[in-house]
């Protein structure tokens, strides 16, 4: 039976609570319940796991982006190269950041996805040197110099997903009330929407 939209943003955007188990899931709430086990949040939990947390964050940003761009077909994203633009845009719409936090949240993104580490390079050759700290307090990022005079983006990953948090909400608001965010969002669900069987 199909879903009416109603029902495609209440699957999409469930609370991620460990004690619910329905048959199908959204790649969403997967991800919310598994950031949320990695920091300790959910209480049968008691060791955190913060790298992956983050890179979970980060992964549901590109997620997200993707659905608020619209830019798939037939299980195809139909611009490939944008992965930079999706997540830009998101970050700039929702988690609310300046353009130069957006970039440096991105890269932070490369350096955790693509070498599990905390360097990563731009498509200009700017290096991005990162430290990473998990602390209840409300700053993203600050610079710091090493010995050798390189700039570190010191990125608090506690805040990061106080952010996230806030930008589904803002997100979701967006799916219902903006017509162009609703009509991507749909078609991204039609693709994407449901995981079965986890």
């Amino acid at each position: 039976m199909e879903r009416t939209f109603d029902e495609k943003v209440e699957l999409f955007f469930l609370e991620p609570k460990s004690d619910y188990h329905p048959d199908e899931f959204s790649a969403l709430h997967l991800l919310r319940r598994h950031i949320r086990i990695c920091l300790c949040i959910d209480p049968k939990n008691e060791a955190q796991a913060i790298w992956p947390a983050a890179i979970a964050t980060l992964s549901g940003i590109d997620l997200l982006g993707l659905y608020y761009s619209g830019e798939i077909l037939n299980g195809r994203i139909t611009n490939p190269r944008n992965t930079f633009g999706r997540f830009n845009k998101f970050c700039l719409d929702f988690l609310k950041l300046t353009p130069d936090d957006s970039k440096t949240i991105y890269m932070l993104r490369n350096a955790f996805v693509h070498t599990y580490g905390l360097l990563a390079a731009d498509s200009h050759g700017k290096i991005y040197r990162f430290t990473v700290f998990y602390k209840d307090e409300s700053w993203l990022i600050s610079q710091s110099t090493d010995l050798s005079g390189n700039i570190i983006h010191v990125v608090n990953l506690f805040d990061l997903y106080k952010k996230f948090e806030s930008a589904i909400g803002l997100y979701r608001e967006s799916v219902i009330k903006d017509s162009q965010t609703h009509t991507n969002f749909e078609k991204v669900f039609t693709e994407l929407g449901t995981i079965g069987g986890v």
